[in-house]
């Protein structure tokens, strides 16, 4: 299925909102204090400058400034509800919910600027002549906030972010493999947080890089249920290798954000989950790494790439599988092989005998050959991922040319081409090309008596 068929699951919903933020309180809401370089109290002076737009003006304008009141009351209340945390429904944050506010504002001052020159500019002096004035005044105060913020061109956003941080500290080799990165803490410090432990959110990263595509693909059941497994354990205090548990889906580092510098500073950082940091550095495999003092970073000593050969007692290990298997095997030395590998292309790579193992949950699709011989499916490994088991005379020497495919369904490509073809009906129906517009037929009226001298 698409991506997006992730948001019609039964907590799509809460998926497409995300999670909620910490109350800004209520005069915050109105003035837009959401970020870094919130505006000043005197930002709320646009509120009055709609109202009065939807007063003094006429004909058209009138009607778009009466839109545009409503939305942007309708979505201010909205983001007052969010931030008291009184919806009986999930809704997006605050600063999501005030978009619609800060556009209606802005096309209200647009419309405010065209009234008075069409509307009251050279009418007879009435009331509407001082409200317009009024209302004038007030939208230069309010733009006065924002002048102050945008100086510098970064409206107060921090030059350094965590993605950049951790691509710097944490980037991939090609010779390293592929790697995945555990993000997990405050839900409002973990960029694109897609499931929720106790207090807690997480999220995969590949490469320590964070992309759009990361959230093409959804984590799956079986992705979801070794992280919580694993977690769990590390909250309970049941593990002290924590690593191991996690090194069959390529978890090589595991960090913990603190600081942002937007919604968690070096002044008033936002508070750690308790216990969390304790937890992980409490565990055998996990050593602390050298970071900025915007994060914690422990790396697994035990990780796999996610792809690689196995080394002879992780090969053992991932045939018994479990929990109790993983924690007391030595899972160090595989040998990482086919770096970039995804399912939109095949992949080779030289790699040397051994059983292949590949960091994503069990799927029949995928396959392997080695040196142009198609190999036996593949296998459940570790109980989560799995691997493959190449015949013995299948190595033509110590090593081989390994090519790992992906069988794409047939219903996937269905299914993008109904959505190529809604977007296409979208288009037309917006755009209404000539070639689908009606033509008008001019009908000549006949008379309905002849006055002509022959009679017709």
């Amino acid at each position: 299925l698409p991506w997006a068929a992730r948001y019609l699951s039964a907590d799509g919903w809460s998926a497409a909102v995300g999670s909620s933020a910490a109350p800004i309180g209520s005069w915050n809401v109105f003035r837009f204090a959401i970020g870094p370089a919130s505006l000043g109290s005197l930002s709320v002076l646009a509120y009055p400058s709609l109202v009065a737009v939807a007063l003094v003006a006429r004909s058209w304008r009138r009607a778009w400034a009466s839109r545009m009141v409503l939305v942007a009351g309708g979505f201010l209340a909205l983001a007052l509800v969010a931030d008291r945390g009184r919806s009986p429904i999930d809704l997006p944050e605050v600063g999501v919910l005030l978009v619609p506010v800060a556009v209606s504002l802005s096309i209200g001052a647009a419309l405010l600027v065209a009234t008075f020159l069409a509307d009251v500019r050279g009418a007879r002096l009435g009331v509407r002549q001082p409200i317009a004035l009024v209302s004038l005044l007030a939208l230069i105060g309010s733009a006065v906030p924002l002048l102050s913020a945008a100086t510098d061109g970064a409206f107060g956003q921090p030059s350094t972010s965590i993605a950049e941080q951790m691509d710097e500290l944490l980037g991939a080799t090609p010779e390293s493999g592929d790697y995945r990165v555990l993000l997990i803490g405050d839900p409002e410090l973990v960029p694109g947080a897609a499931s929720d432990f106790d207090d807690v959110e997480f999220t995969l990263v590949r490469d320590a890089r964070l992309v759009v595509d990361d959230r093409w693909s959804n984590p799956t059941a079986t992705e979801d249920r070794v992280m919580l497994e694993a977690l769990s354990a590390v909250r309970d205090r049941t593990t002290t290798r924590a690593g191991r548990l996690l090194a069959p889906l390529g978890v090589r580092y595991v960090v913990i954000p603190l600081v942002d510098r937007v919604r968690s500073t070096s002044e008033a950082p936002r508070p750690v989950a308790s216990g969390l940091v304790e937890a992980f550095g409490e565990q055998l495999d996990l050593r602390s790494v050298y970071s900025p003092a915007s994060m914690v970073v422990f790396e697994n000593t035990q990780w796999i790439p996610v792809g690689a050969v196995l080394a002879a007692t992780a090969a053992e290990a991932s045939v018994a599988g479990g929990a109790a298997s993983l924690a007391g095997a030595d899972l160090s030395g595989s040998r990482p092989i086919l770096a970039g590998a995804s399912s939109w292309s095949s992949t080779d790579d030289v790699a040397v005998a051994g059983t292949v193992h590949l960091g994503v949950a069990f799927d029949e699709r995928w396959s392997i050959a080695i040196d142009g011989q198609n190999q036996p499916a593949g296998r459940p490994s570790f109980g989560s991922v799995m691997a493959f088991d190449p015949t013995p005379d299948s190595w033509s020497a110590e090593t081989g040319r390994i090519t790992l495919r992906y069988d794409t369904s047939l219903v996937r490509y269905g299914w993008v081409l109904l959505q190529a073809g809604l977007w296409f009906l979208v288009v037309c129906v917006v755009a209404q090309p000539r070639w689908l517009r009606r033509r008008s037929r001019v009908s000549v009226a006949q008379p309905v008596l002849s006055m002509d001298g022959d009679g017709s």
